[in-house]
């Protein structure tokens, strides 16, 4: 099926799927609450006397750029994909999975940078909160990562097409929440750095 510009109309998930997105849901919220007891902790904690203030790098910063683009290109991608643009919407799921490897090695590089610095895991609360807590959130996007590359695949072998659209449609509600998560995260530690 080719695109040609006009809308195909999306035919209802199956039960299965239907039931992979409960799952997903419930998965979401108890990743949320992970990361509510952390950042909760973290408060708790940081008004102890090991208690260490430093700015984040300047890659931090590019990498929220990067995380919050990996959405743009894969809402995009969802946008070829419901008209039928199957070879555009596959480039853009690549393209938002190299952006996704950029994020984690750039998170590598800021992890290097504290470190260079002497903000270390095993230093005071406050360092090894933060090392905890982005990492966890890195191990969450390598999760996505996998689910965009099966998504790529599964495009260029026409097994998600728009008869059974939900598939693109969890990859893409996890990779939004990660990247949302990120954002949510990365405002955290400049508000209590």
């Amino acid at each position: 099926m080719r695109g040609n510009g006009i809308q195909q109309p999306v035919v209802p998930p199956s039960k299965k799927y239907q039931t992979y997105k409960l799952m997903l849901i419930l998965g979401i919220v108890s990743i949320v609450m992970f990361f509510a007891g952390l950042t909760s902790a973290y408060i708790v904690q940081r008004g102890t006397k090991q208690w260490l203030s430093y700015d984040l790098p300047l890659i931090f910063w590019i990498n929220t750029i990067i995380i919050l683009l990996s959405s743009l290109t894969l809402h995009l991608g969802y946008r070829a994909f419901k008209i039928g643009h199957y070879s555009l919407a596959e480039a853009l799921v690549w393209l938002t999975f190299a952006l996704g490897v950029l994020f984690l090695a750039g998170q590598w590089i800021g992890w290097n940078q504290l470190t260079s610095q002497g903000i270390i895991l095993q230093g005071t609360v406050s360092e090894s909160f933060f090392y905890i807590i982005s990492g966890a959130h890195a191990v969450h996007v390598i999760g996505g990562l996998g689910a965009l590359l099966w998504l790529a695949l599964a495009i260029r072998k026409r097994k998600v097409t728009l008869r059974e659209v939900l598939p693109y449609q969890l990859v893409a509600m996890y990779w939004h929440f990660v990247d949302i998560l990120w954002l949510y995260l990365f405002v955290f530690f400049l508000i209590t750095l």
